[in-house]
């Protein structure tokens, strides 16, 4: 009789034990998803550092919830925290299969590095996002966000910053040829790669294109008028064209005198003035 009443007894105990557990797990699951819902909100309402501490709330309950790291990552870069948007972003990476989020979290982290200086790094990063591009179908929602041009567009900068102009000609050549509203950076970008290997015809030409898209952009104005002094055996007509790009430029952006200066100092030297 004793055995079978502490059987019974201990099976009343563990079913309670069981049904208090999962209620406690359902409790716990319930509060990491207010915990990130909260995140989220004051994501939005741009409050990024009080995000991240929602966040880590969050992941201090459950360490392998995805969504968690994620809005963790996305507020700690949005408040300059890049070295903990990196920490997010690989946890997230470690945590998930998915090809097509992969896609995306490999983009954003290649970001952080980038920001970090860590070109490297982001270049790798990027490359990977790349690669997850031509091999898998990656979903719509993730293509809104960035897509593979958009990329090329963030690895060929990484490329320039390194000096490996042929690299960023390559990617930056994909980029422009794209139809984003951000194609006039790429245009500059391309135009300081090629002068970068002293390709002064096609940096002209990228320069031009990007002027031609935002006219109102002083630094490119600068830049033109910089090549058309700095290349070899600058004409007259160059002369010319450079001291009215020079004049433009100012006319767009007044705090862009100094640099003017700067340019506008080496006309005499080419004018015999």
């Amino acid at each position: 009789m004793m055995n079978r009443a502490w059987v019974l007894a201990m099976s009343v105990l563990l079913s309670v034990w069981v049904s208090v557990s999962c209620s406690n797990r359902e409790k716990l699951e319930e509060q990491v998803h207010r915990l990130v819902d909260l995140s989220r909100e004051q994501y939005a309402a741009k409050d990024y550092e009080t995000a991240v501490t929602s966040a880590e709330k969050a992941l201090a309950i459950a360490p392998d919830y995805i969504y968690a790291h994620l809005s963790c990552g996305f507020a700690a870069s949005q408040s300059s925290n890049h070295a903990r948007a990196v920490t997010a972003y690989t946890a997230a990476i470690s945590l998930t299969d998915d090809k097509s989020l992969l896609y995306g979290v490999y983009g954003l982290r290649g970001n952080e590095y980038d920001t970090l200086g860590d070109f490297a790094a982001a270049i790798a990063d990027y490359s990977t996002a790349l690669e997850l591009a031509r091999t898998t179908d990656i979903s719509d929602e993730q293509l809104a966000i960035r897509t593979p041009d958009d990329l090329h567009s963030s690895r060929g900068l990484a490329f320039l910053r390194t000096n490996q102009y042929t690299e960023a000609i390559s990617d930056l050549s994909i980029a422009v040829a794209g139809s984003r509203s951000n194609a006039w950076h790429a245009w500059g970008s391309l135009c300081l790669a090629y002068r970068g290997i002293e390709d002064w015809d096609n940096a002209i030409l990228a320069i031009k294109r990007c002027i031609e898209i935002e006219e109102e952009t002083g630094d490119a104005h600068l830049e033109l008028a910089d090549i058309l002094l700095t290349r070899p055996n600058p004409s007259t007509k160059d002369v010319r064209e450079a001291q009215i790009l020079i004049a433009r430029a100012v006319e767009l952006d007044p705090q862009l005198s100094e640099e003017a200066t700067e340019i506008r100092d080496k006309l005499p030297q080419l004018t015999g003035e």
